[in-house]
């Protein structure tokens, strides 16, 4: 019974950890902008920017998989932007 629940409520966790993914993209995103990375690193900031949608598009879709990807990814790009 008890590994039914966790089952059961298993996949309404995806979400929480996607939106925790892009919520820490889109902050490293803003710290890259105030730091002057669009000028500065416009290439990893741009694909920061591109990932970030990808990765709400596939939230949308409900891909979490992809949407977590995609977040981390445009996390990783905006913090080298920002350096």
């Amino acid at each position: 019974m008890t590994a039914a629940i966790l089952l059961a409520s298993a996949p309404g966790c995806a979400p929480i950890g996607v939106s925790s993914a892009i919520e820490d993209a889109q902050e490293a995103l803003a710290a890259a902008t105030h730091a002057g990375a669009e000028a500065q690193a416009p290439y990893p900031w741009w694909s920061a920017r591109a990932y970030l949608d990808l990765a709400r598009t596939a939230e949308g879709r409900a891909d979490y998989a992809g949407a977590k990807r995609f977040a981390r990814k445009a996390r990783d790009l905006a913090v080298e932007a920002r350096k």
